[in-house]
């Protein structure tokens, strides 16, 4: 095993491994720490991928409703942990989520439990308002994070 010595950073490095100490006497573990995939998605007007990591492509199904695939997979659907984030459109357009609504955006894993260890669907629906309850909607941005262990 062998010592790292930056300044304050501090770790120790081993079959692959590497630990560095955080607040106090704790430690982490960078590759169990690591984002290992993310994605920025427009979704409002012209769907694209606008910005990836560790990602191939993404495909729209129709209205709030998109798949990512990652360039490398998960070890398993069940190794990963997926974040899902979402910047409503601004246009005051009827597809605005951010106008006379309750309970904001809701972006969720689709279908609901595991997935495959190499995508990540998801559904983005609208709170309710005066003339609709939680329906899909495409908007500007949507941001997704995954953490786990890789293949």
């Amino acid at each position: 095993m062998s010592t790292l010595n930056v300044d304050a950073l501090v770790g120790n490095t081993s079959a692959n491994a590497i630990t560095v100490r955080g607040e106090g006497s704790a430690t982490t573990s960078l590759q169990q720490g690591l984002a290992k995939w993310w994605v920025n998605l427009q979704g409002h007007d012209t769907f694209g991928v606008t910005d990836s990591f560790n990602n191939t492509s993404g495909t729209d199904h129709g209205t709030g409703d998109y798949t990512c695939t990652m360039a490398n997979d998960f070890a398993g659907a069940a190794q990963k942990s997926l974040t899902f984030g979402t910047f409503p459109s601004s246009d005051g357009g009827s597809t605005d989520p951010a106008t006379n609504q309750r309970g904001g955006t809701v972006a969720m894993q689709k279908p609901i439990g595991a997935q495959a260890a190499g995508t990540a669907r998801l559904e983005i629906r609208k709170g309710s308002t005066g003339s609709a309850d939680g329906g899909l909607v495409d908007i500007s941005g949507v941001y997704l994070t995954g953490h786990g262990d890789l293949a």
